[in-house]
C-alpha cells in the first residue's frame, strides 16, 4: 500500500474539506484565511514536503525534525501554543512484522497540524476516513493529535496480546516435552520473540515519557482533564512496558529450561556411552591379551578354545552388568543415577 498524503481544511464547526497538496501550495494564503485550521499529512522523503514547510515559514529546527530520516519518540515544547511530538506506531500494514514500528512526526500550533512519515500507518488512514465520512469533527489541531495518540496506543494492544499468546503456547509445549524433544530450533524461536519485544520496548519506553510531557503541556495550556485520552494512552504504555518486561523474564526462564533439557539429553547419552565403555573395557583387554601371537598361550591346540574364550567373556560381561546394577550405576526406574543413590 502506497503512502497517502492529504490536506484537510477545518471550519469552525469541526467539519473539514479535503484538498490536494499541489493545489494547497498554490493557494496557501487563501487556505489559512478561509479555515479555522489546517491538517497536512506529508511524506518527508518528497521534495514537495520541504517546499511546503518553506512556504509555511517553519523554523529550521522544526523542519529538521519533520524531515528527519531517523527519529526516537520525544516531546519538545516550541512555544506557548505549539510543540513537536515524535511518535511510533506498530506496523499493521505488514502483519508479519508488527514490531517494526513506524515513525510519525507531529507539529501542532493554533492554526496548523503537520504530520510527516514515509510508511503508512493505519491510524492516519482511519482518522482521515472518519473525517471524510463525517464521523469525526475536530475543533483544533490538538484534538487531532490527541486522537492520533489514542489510536496508536489502542492498536498496540492486539500485538502484545498475540506475543503473550505465543509465549503461553510455547511454554505449555515446553512443559509437556521431555529431554529428547528439546532442540536448538526452540532456542531460535525464543530468540526471535525476545528480539520482537526488544524492538517494541526500544520505542515504547521513551514514547511513554514523551506522552507524559505532552499531557503536562496540554493540562498547563488548556486546562486539566480536557485530554483524558492522552492520560489513558500513558496508562496503556505503562502496561505495555510491564508486559514486555514480564514476557522477557518468561522467555529467559524458558531458554534456561530448554538448555537444561538439552544438557540432560547430552548427559544421558554420555551416561550410556560410559556404561558401554565400562562393560567392554575389560573384554577388550581380555581379547587383546588372547590375541598376542607368542608361545605359551593356553588352548592354542584345543578345538574348543575359541568357544571357551567367548563363554569367559560373556560370563565376565554378565558379572559386570550385575555389579553395575547393584551399585546403582545402571538405572531401571527412569531416575538419574545420582538421584537414585541419594534416595537409597
Amino acid at each position: 500500500m502506497g503512502y497517502t498524503e492529504s490536506a484537510w481544511f477545518f471550519k469552525s464547526d469541526g467539519k473539514a474539506e479535503k484538498m490536494d497538496i499541489p493545489k494547497l501550495k498554490e493557494n496557501i494564503e487563501t487556505a489559512f484565511s478561509t479555515s479555522s485550521f489546517i491538517w497536512l499529512h506529508l511524506d518527508f522523503t518528497k521534495s514537495l514536503s520541504a517546499e511546503m514547510m518553506h512556504l509555511l515559514r517553519l523554523s529550521p529546527a522544526i523542519k529538521d525534525t519533520l524531515l528527519s530520516q531517523t527519529t526516537r519518540p520525544r516531546f519538545e515544547n516550541v512555544d506557548d501554543n505549539s510543540y513537536l511530538l515524535v511518535l511510533r506506531g506498530v506496523n499493521l500494514i505488514d502483519p508479519d512484522h508488527p514490531h517494526d514500528m513506524i515513525s510519525l512526526r507531529c507539529y501542532a500550533s493554533k492554526d496548523i497540524l503537520i504530520t510527516t512519515g514515509h510508511r503508512q500507518l493505519k491510524t492516519i488512514l482511519e482518522i482521515s476516513d472518519a473525517i471524510e465520512n463525517g464521523e469525526k469533527t475536530f475543533t483544533n489541531p490538538h484534538h487531532i493529535c490527541a486522537e492520533i495518540v489514542k489510536k496508536l496506543a489502542e492498536k498496540m494492544a492486539p500485538v502484545f496480546a498475540e506475543i503473550e499468546d505465543e509465549v503461553d503456547d510455547f511454554e505449555l509445549l515446553n512443559l509437556n516435552q521431555d529431554a529428547n524433544s528439546a532442540d536448538s530450533g526452540s532456542r531460535k524461536y525464543i530468540k526471535d520473540l525476545r528480539l520482537q519485544t526488544l524492538h517494541l520496548r526500544r520505542y515504547i519506553f521513551p514514547q511513554k515519557e514523551a506522552l507524559v510531557q505532552y499531557l503536562d503541556f496540554l493540562n498547563r495550556v488548556f486546562g486539566f482533564g480536557e485530554y483524558y485520552e492522552v492520560k489513558q494512552s500513558i496508562d496503556d504504555h505503562r502496561r505495555y512496558i510491564e508486559d514486555i518486561d514480564l514476557t522477557r523474564e518468561r522467555l529467559n526462564l524458558l531458554d534456561q529450561e530448554i538448555v537444561a533439557l538439552i544438557s540432560e539429553r547430552m548427559n544421558n547419552n554420555l551416561y550410556v556411552l560410559s556404561i558401554v565403555s565400562l562393560i567392554f573395557l575389560p573384554l577388550g583387554f581380555l581379547t587383546g591379551l588372547f590375541g598376542i601371537n607368542v608361545g605359551g598361550m593356553p588352548m592354542t591346540e584345543n578345538d574348543m578354545g575359541f568357544w571357551i574364550v567367548c563363554i569367559i567373556c560373556a560370563v565376565l560381561a554378565i558379572i559386570q552388568f550385575i555389579f553395575l546394577v547393584k551399585m546403582g550405576w545402571i538405572n531401571w526406574g527412569g531416575k538419574p543415577p545420582l538421584e537414585r543413590q541419594d534416595h537409597e
